[in-house]
């Protein structure tokens, strides 16, 4: 077997929000149909999927994969080794076994490192802070547009029916969103699971912004062979609300102790942390670490596009304070990440937008993310 070997490419398929689809996650690029109106096997055979396969079969790092690749010369790693370690009997003989489903934009949240492509509720302010004509380009036909990245995932979409296909031999599936917890037919796709016994051979991830807790659905999950989730919580008390926009802490904090509650009684279901880090955190992390670290695992995620939230935009002088601050702590991980803050390089221009970011929609919120996160503020407002 290559060591370019990638479980992923020969068995995932990624659905994004707008429903065009690629091997996984972390790939870039994508076919050019979508499945809202494409069945599953045509997609599976585009160029897009043929050509990664193809590199991987001559020992070559396409790239698309790299965000994988950057982050394996960091040390750190990536998607593509993680999912190796966990399927490493499989071969190269092709067949979906993985699927990653973003299914659409529908969510309740506004998190301040996203976007209208992955939230419904950043329409509006991404409109009206980034359409600079708006007399060429109305709002109805704004979000007409932004539309296109939840009507794959309608109830009348073909992808349903494609994906029930599908079931029996899925191994693993991944549920992001917008908040996949928000929409009734990923709930109905689990219940059908259960009904038909997929579910005893399935493994479950689901990434929620833990704002969610449904007794009779998470019920459902005693059914499978294992199920991982991970609550997207990016900081604690006002910074989380404030990475979180629309959140309620002890909203999120009751529900994190009903799933550990669930999971006591439950052992096939785990629950973790994933906590994203930007530039806008990066420097919280010890503290989020030692809040949770006795009672929780926590996966530390990064951010990597847009750019200007990327941990890679620090400024030189900027880099030092924050890495000292990191080695401060010992935790999984840690290390790989300040190696990749380390062999970054620095555009003036990037992080020019970071600061930008920060400032519009501070105003268009009522935010200030000088006070929120006041120690690091003083460190970047110069």
């Amino acid at each position: 077997m290559s060591d370019l070997y990638c479980a992923n490419a020969y068995h995932g398929l990624s659905i994004r929000t707008n429903g065009t689809c690629t091997s996984c996650c972390m790939m870039e690029g994508g076919t050019a149909n979508r499945v809202i109106d494409t069945p599953i096997n045509e997609l599976w055979n585009e160029q897009h999927f043929l050509s990664v396969r193809e590199a991987f079969d001559k020992g070559e790092k396409h790239p698309a994969c790299k965000r994988c690749w950057v982050e394996e010369d960091a040390g750190r790693d990536s998607k593509r080794i993680r999912d190796n370690r966990n399927y490493t009997s499989w071969s190269k003989d092709k067949g979906i076994k993985i699927l990653d489903l973003s299914t659409g934009n529908t969510c309740n949240l506004q998190c301040r490192t996203c976007n209208p492509a992955s939230s419904s509720k950043w329409a509006r302010e991404a409109y009206d802070l980034e359409v600079s004509n708006k007399e060429e380009r109305p709002w109805k036909v704004f979000l007409q547009q932004t539309k296109l990245n939840n009507d794959s995932w309608d109830e009348d979409s073909l992808v349903w029916g494609e994906l029930d296909k599908l079931a029996e031999n899925i191994v693993h599936i991944d549920f992001f969103g917008g908040e996949p917890w928000l929409l009734k037919k990923q709930w109905a796709f689990v219940a059908k699971a259960v009904s038909e016994g997929w579910s005893k051979n399935m493994f479950l991830h689901y990434n929620t912004n833990g704002t969610q807790w449904h007794p009779e659905l998470i019920s459902l999950f005693k059914e499978f062979k294992r199920v991982h989730i991970g609550f997207s919580i990016d900081g604690i008390g006002e910074q989380f609300e404030y990475m979180r926009y629309l959140a309620e802490w002890p909203v999120v904090l009751d529900n994190l102790n009903k799933a550990k509650e669930f999971a006591n009684a439950n052992p096939n279901v785990v629950f973790d942390i994933c906590h994203t880090i930007s530039s806008l955190n990066i420097f919280y992390v010890p503290e989020f670490i030692n809040y949770f670290k006795d009672d929780w695992h926590i996966y530390l995620n990064l951010v990597h596009s847009p750019n200007y939230y990327s941990i890679t935009a620090l400024p030189d002088h900027i880099k030092k304070t924050v890495i000292d601050k990191l080695e401060t702590i010992e935790y999984e991980g840690l290390p790989e990440i300040i190696s990749l803050i380390n062999k970054s390089e620095h555009s003036p221009e990037v992080w020019k937008e970071f600061k930008r970011r920060i400032s519009i929609h501070d105003k268009y919120r009522e935010q200030d993310y000088y006070t929120t996160f006041s120690e690091f503020g003083k460190i970047i407002d110069v």
